[in-house]
């Protein structure tokens, strides 16, 4: 006789769950930004002088180096086709600022400028303000949000030298004192009408 003991248990098969694969990641993409433009074909149609090419968006790259921004600014000295150039949130620094004032020295097609967002202290800040008097064509200017703040001394001289300047219609900066404030608005109304004027004797 056998045992109980002795006798062979049924072991049920056990549920095998369906195996599930996971989905690769998808590729990354070499511009999170969502700004679409490929740098170096456009760095190489500003030397160029493309006379398609009208502006040139870098804002929000987070990767440029600054050597790029400068070899963009150095570029856009002689370039007679592009009106807007932009690095907004680019970390540009002073040595970016410093090229690109050199850059509004020589260049008379740019008429809107935007380094917004950066890491331009007021020795950068200064150079760009300083490049206007001789500057022409410029209308726009957006400064503003920096990482260093302009002091007070540094205000009063920017508007000192603005009041020189008798193109800029639009000035993206939010001046800290009232005075200065005051005065450039004042500056730059009267610039406006004159602006206006010429647009009318057209």
């Amino acid at each position: 006789l056998t045992s109980r003991s002795d006798t062979p248990t049924l072991l049920r098969p056990q549920r095998v769950e369906p195996v599930r694969l996971t989905p690769p990641p998808p590729p990354v993409d070499q511009n999170t930004t969502g700004n679409p433009i490929v740098v170096d074909d456009a760095l190489q149609r500003v030397l160029s002088n493309d006379p398609e090419l009208t502006e040139v968006n870098l804002n929000n790259i987070d990767d440029i180096s600054q050597e790029t921004l400068i070899r963009f600014a150095e570029a856009l000295r002689p370039n007679t086709h592009v009106r807007v150039f932009s690095l907004a949130n680019t970390r540009a620094d002073d040595p970016v600022a410093l090229a690109i004032a050199k850059m509004l020295r020589e260049n008379s097609s740019i008429t809107s400028l935007n380094i917004e967002s950066n890491y331009v202290t007021g020795k950068g800040v200064m150079a760009l303000v300083q490049a206007l008097p001789g500057n022409n064509t410029l209308t726009e200017l957006r400064f503003h949000n920096q990482r260093h703040m302009c002091g007070g001394q540094v205000e009063m001289e920017m508007v000192k030298i603005l009041r020189e300047n008798h193109t800029l219609i639009k000035l993206g900066y939010q001046f800290n004192l009232p005075g200065p404030r005051m005065i450039f608005g004042l500056n730059c109304g009267q610039c406006f009408h004159r602006g206006k004027s010429k647009l009318l004797d057209q």
